[in-house]
């Protein structure tokens, strides 16, 4: 990106100026994706808290139970009018992630999400989307 173009992101997202470890990841999709299969030890796919509707929190990730794919990683991020999801199921290896630019990104993320993996997520009723 040249030094324009990111001065020009800054001034329409002046948030952006800021540290803020809720918005700093720059990373792909698929690299996103190779990161979550890599911490899906043993240790992040324990239960620690219940979230509710069939939900529970690991260490930092929220955990879901899946009929066919097992225990699977989901994180959701949302910065206004960048939105992002992504889920992986370690068993089986798939996962969906989707980093979006939009203030609208979670419903597409659950769109993508039930395409891809053929039904619904319960975190997307948690996340009220």
């Amino acid at each position: 990106m040249t030094a324009e173009k990111r001065a020009a992101l800054r001034a329409q997202y002046p948030l952006m100026n800021f540290p803020n470890a809720a918005s700093c990841l720059t990373t792909t999709a698929e690299d996103y994706a190779r990161f979550l299969l890599g911490m899906s030890d043993k240790e992040i796919l324990v239960p620690r808290v219940p979230a509710g509707q069939g939900l529970q929190w690991g260490l930092g990730f929220g955990l879901i139970e899946n009929r066919t794919r097992g225990t699977g990683l989901w994180h959701w991020g949302d910065f206004g009018v960048f939105q992002n999801f992504a889920v992986v199921f370690p068993a089986t290896g798939e996962a969906v992630v989707s980093l979006t630019n939009g203030a609208r990104g979670q419903r597409f993320n659950r769109q993508i999400s039930r395409a891809l993996l053929g039904e619904e997520l319960a975190c997307f009723s948690w996340l009220r989307v």
